[in-house]
């Protein structure tokens, strides 16, 4: 192929990499330390475990390396846990003295959680991309929680508007702003998947699952995820992915039994398997000229990440 930028147009292949004997190892030792600390040793387990998790996957021959601390991730589970002393203590003290006041109080309450969502959500991505590299070039994502937040409150309330009906184009709309704001040195990431075919792809993966008693879902799974993956694109490349249902079937299948019945224990190897199957089918076509992507400086704050972990939608494995 021609040479295009100092690079050429090729496939750059991701691979994962690690053992589940070694995630195991960190697992254990992990729960121990926690358990000896009384929980204070958390932030570090969840640290090192990306740590783990990034330094074993590949792509284009290189490791992505993750540079967060557990002092980081501390200090945001204290300003996290100060904000929840104040969120939930404040409306329950109030009770006591004056229920209808209370009750205003937990409104309100509600509402800052709903804001506090989509904040949590994007301040957690900027911390996590703000210590990411691969190549040694810095990941980040552009300040714009703002808009996030627009974004997804109006979708949430055209959803329940709609009986859930726009939710498929709210999903879509989100996933456009945060892909566009991510950056990876100076090079930007962009989406141009579209609301009706993103809405088309949930409504037949809906009707197909009920039919079928769920048994469509990951075919579903597959069909939605190629779509976000192959309307992403840097510069002069374009992600692939060739994940099938089939093969979310037995990724489903292996992991949800596997879990349960091993009470957790198995858990190690089934997240090897998964990354393994996942990244084995993921790759970007097109030209990528490294040498014309400048670095970043670190971005983020930790509290986000944990906040967002708090409210169950944290980046974890």
């Amino acid at each position: 192929m021609a040479a295009v930028d100092g690079a050429r147009y090729r496939k750059h292949e991701a691979a994962y990499v690690g053992t589940g004997e070694a995630l195991f190892a960190l697992v254990f030792k992990n729960l121990l330390l926690t358990i000896v600390t009384l929980g204070v040793y958390l932030p570090w387990a969840r640290t090192e475990r990306r740590q783990f998790i990034w330094q074993n996957v590949e792509f284009d021959g290189h490791r992505f390396r993750y540079h967060g601390t557990g002092r980081e991730m501390l200090i945001g589970y204290l300003k996290v846990g100060a904000a929840y002393v104040v969120l939930f203590g404040v409306p329950a003290a109030l009770a006591r003295v004056d229920p209808k006041l209370g009750a205003i109080a937990k409104a309100v309450g509600f509402f800052v959680l709903l804001v506090l969502l989509p904040l949590a959500i994007y301040g957690s991505r900027s911390y996590v991309l703000g210590r990411t590299t691969l190549r040694g070039i810095r990941f980040g994502l552009v300040q714009g929680a703002g808009g996030y937040l627009k974004i997804f409150l109006v979708g949430v309330l055209l959803t329940i508007c709609t009986l859930g009906i726009y939710g498929p184009i709210m999903n879509n709309n989100l996933r456009r702003y945060m892909t566009e704001h991510v950056r990876y040195g100076s090079a930007a990431f962009g989406y141009d998947g579209d609301n009706r075919i993103a809405f088309h792809i949930a409504v037949k993966g809906f009707i197909l699952s009920v039919l079928t008693l769920g048994l469509y879902y990951p075919w579903y799974l597959a069909e939605m995820a190629r779509f976000h993956v192959e309307h992403t694109y840097i510069r002069g490349a374009r992600g692939k992915l060739a994940l099938t249902g089939t093969d979310v079937f037995w990724l489903l299948a292996v992991s949800i039994p596997g879990t349960v019945l091993s009470l957790g224990i198995a858990f190690p190897w089934i997240t090897t398997h998964v990354m393994k199957t996942v990244l084995s089918r993921l790759s970007v076509e097109g030209v990528l000229d490294y040498g014309t992507i400048g670095n970043r400086a670190a971005s983020g704050d930790a509290a986000t990440d944990g906040l967002a972990s708090a409210l169950d939608v944290g980046l974890e494995v």
